[in-house]
C-alpha cells in the first residue's frame, strides 16, 4: 500500500474480546459474541486454542476494554466473568445480562 501511495483501512478495534476456558465453552463464547455484535458492540474472540495467557496477550493487542471470560464453572451457574482492562477489576455477571451490562458500561 505504501508502494502505491495508498492508505490503509482504518482499524476497528475490538471493545469486547473473548475467551474460552476449557473445551467445553467455545460455543458459549462464539455465542456471547455474535450477541454483543448485533447489540452494536465491537467484539472479538480467541481462535486456536491459545492458553490464557496468550489469549490475554491477544485481547490486550485487540484494544478490548473488557474480556469475557467462560469456563466450566461460569457455565455451571450460568455466569461470565468480565475483567476490565484499564482497572484489573473483575465481574461475575449473569450470562443473560451480559450483553446490558457491557452496554451500559461502554456508554451505548
Amino acid at each position: 500500500m505504501e508502494a502505491e501511495q495508498q492508505t490503509p483501512p482504518a482499524t476497528r478495534d475490538a471493545q469486547v474480546y473473548g475467551i474460552a476456558l476449557g473445551e467445553g465453552s467455545g460455543t458459549a463464547v462464539f455465542e456471547l459474541v455474535m450477541e454483543l455484535r448485533r447489540a452494536g458492540i465491537r467484539a472479538d474472540l480467541a481462535f486456536g486454542g491459545r492458553g490464557l495467557k496468550g489469549a490475554m496477550k491477544a485481547a490486550d493487542r485487540s484494544g478490548a476494554r473488557y474480556v469475557i471470560l467462560i469456563g466450566d464453572a461460569e457455565r455451571a451457574d450460568a455466569h461470565v466473568s468480565l475483567k476490565d482492562l484499564e482497572s484489573g477489576e473483575q465481574y461475575s455477571v449473569p450470562a443473560g445480562e451480559a450483553t446490558a451490562w457491557l452496554l451500559e458500561r461502554l456508554g451505548k
